[in-house]
This record gives structure tokens, sequence and C-alpha cells, in this order.
């Protein structure tokens, strides 16, 4: 099985994210296609659950503990990193209905290769998040 991807970039939040969709073999069918598409269609509202996840996660205090030396300066407190944090790219996966859509976001790519990546269902419910390099 060939995997193969396309590659475009959409506007979030007043900035530019990569959005790429992951496919095998022959490209989605129409259904898949719908599936995935509203996760780029109403980008902004699922940047907001994400940030309510991750919010409410611990992953964003192991994320602020492994990058306080990178960044500087230690934020006052998590809400003031949550807003550093920003949304680089959606994968979408129309083949994985339990990961469908992942948001990945960062402080910025100058200071670290980490990202807090959020997934979604093709409910378009959260189902993880994770500290990834």
């Amino acid at each position: 099985m060939t995997s193969n991807v396309w590659e475009t970039t959409i506007e979030c939040a007043g900035r530019t994210v990569a959005v790429d969709l992951w496919f095998n073999d022959a490209p989605p069918d129409a259904a898949a296609q719908d599936r995935v598409a509203r996760f780029t269609a109403d980008a902004d509202e699922f940047d907001r659950a994400a940030r309510r996840a991750i919010r409410e996660d611990p992953v964003l205090g192991e994320y602020l503990e492994h990058h306080v030396d990178d960044l500087g300066e230690e934020p006052s407190d998590e809400e003031t990193f949550l807003r550093r944090l920003h949304l680089v790219r959606i994968g979408l996966y129309p083949g994985e209905p339990d990961r469908c859509a992942c948001f990945d976001y960062t402080t910025g790519r100058d200071v670290t290769d980490c990202l807090v990546a959020v997934r979604f269902d093709a409910r378009g419910a959260v189902t993880g998040l994770a500290m990834e390099s």
C-alpha cells in the first residue's frame, strides 16, 4: 500500500496553516472527502475545541515545563502560555475514523520542534493529545 498526500494552506486565526490530506492508493471517495472537509471549513471552531482540550489536559503542563528554558522566560501562567501556542498544521486522514484529523500547535518553530498534537475523530470529538517532535 502506498501513502499519498495532497498539500495546501488555509488561513486560521490570522495565520497561514499547512493542510495535508493523507490517503492510501486511490484518492478518497466523496464521502471520505466530506468527512474531513469540515475540519478546514470550520477550522476556527475546531481550533477553539482543540484549545479547550489543551487547557484541560496535562500535556500543556508538560509542554510548558519542557520549554521554559527555550522560551527565555517563564510565562506567568498556563493561559499566557496557551495564547502563545498557534496552529501550524492540520493533518487529515479520511481512512482513519478514530484519528480523522490532527491539529498541530507550537510556540514557534524557531524555538522548538515539539508540537502539541490534538486528534479528532470523524464525528469531530477530541480523541487525544500528545507532545510530539
